[in-house]
C-alpha cells in the first residue's frame, strides 16, 4: 500500500469518526479513563481504605486499564467502522478498485495496533499507580495491542451489521473477565485462561513488575493471538466474498 491510498483511507475514517458521536468518544477514552481513574482510586483509597484494601490491587487495575481495556476500544472502534463499510457496500466496491484487499486489511488491522500501544502508555501513565517501566513496557504493549486487531475482526466477520456487532460486544467482554480472573486463581490452574490471548501480556505485565522473566508469556501471547488473527483472517474473508 502506497502512502496515497493510506491518506485516502484515513480521510474516510476521519469522516465517519465525525459523523458518529460514539467512535468521536472512543477517541477521547484513553484521556478519559486515565485522568478519571487518576483522581477516582486514590479517592477511594482514602475514603474506604480502612474498609477494603485498595493498593494490593494496583497492579490488577493497572493491568485492566491500560492493556485490556484500551486494545479493546481501539480493536471495537475499527471493528464498527469495518460493519459501516460492509452495511455500505464498500468491501464489495472494494474489489473493483486498484487497492487489494490484503492492503486495505493491513492498514485495517494496524491502526487499532497501534492506536493500542499508544493508549496503553497513556493510560499507565496517568493512572500512575505502579512504577513502569516504561522502555521494557514496549513489547508488553505491543502484544496486548495484538488484541485490537482480534477485536475488530471479531466483529467484522461474526456480526453482519452495526445492531449485531452491538450484541457481540457483549459476549466479547469474556476477554476482559478472563485475565481479572486469573488474578485470584494460583498457578497452574490460571493457565487455563491461557486460551485467551489477553491473558498473556497481562501475565507478562506482572512478572515484569514482580521482577520475574516475562518473555515466555510474551512468546505464548504471540503465538495465541497469532491463531485467533488466522482463523478470524479467513473467516473474514469467507463473509466478505
Amino acid at each position: 500500500m502506497n502512502f496515497r491510498s493510506a491518506a485516502a483511507l484515513a480521510g474516510v475514517d476521519r469522516r465517519a469518526i465525525r459523523r458518529d458521536s460514539l467512535l468521536r468518544l472512543f477517541v477521547l477514552f484513553p484521556f478519559l479513563i486515565g485522568l478519571l481513574m487518576r483522581w477516582l482510586v486514590p479517592a477511594a483509597q482514602e475514603i474506604y481504605g480502612h474498609l477494603f484494601d485498595l493498593e494490593p490491587y494496583f497492579e490488577l487495575i493497572a493491568a485492566f486499564f491500560g492493556l485490556i481495556l484500551m486494545p479493546g476500544l481501539a480493536g471495537t472502534m475499527i471493528g464498527l467502522l469495518l460493519l459501516d463499510e460492509k452495511d455500505a457496500g464498500t468491501l464489495t466496491a472494494l474489489r473493483v478498485t486498484p487497492l487489494r484487499m490484503e492492503h486495505y486489511l493491513a492498514y485495517r488491522l494496524a491502526v487499532p495496533t497501534v492506536i493500542g500501544v499508544i493508549s496503553t502508555y497513556i493510560v499507565l501513565a496517568l493512572l500512575d499507580l505502579v512504577a513502569v517501566p516504561y522502555i521494557e513496557m514496549l513489547p508488553l504493549a505491543i502484544v496486548a495491542a495484538l488484541g485490537a486487531p482480534i477485536y475488530a475482526l471479531l466483529l467484522a466477520a461474526v456480526a453482519n451489521n452495526k445492531v449485531q456487532g452491538l450484541a457481540l460486544m457483549k459476549g466479547m467482554g469474556v476477554f476482559y473477565i478472563a485475565p481479572i480472573a486469573a488474578w485470584f486463581v494460583p498457578e497452574p490452574w490460571q493457565w487455563l485462561l491461557g486460551v485467551m490471548p489477553t491473558y498473556w501480556p497481562v501475565k507478562a505485565f506482572w512478572q515484569l513488575l514482580a521482577g520475574q522473566p516475562y518473555w515466555p508469556a510474551l512468546a505464548l501471547g504471540t503465538a495465541v493471538s497469532a491463531v485467533y488473527l488466522w482463523a478470524l483472517l479467513r473467516r473474514f474473508r469467507w463473509a466478505a466474498g
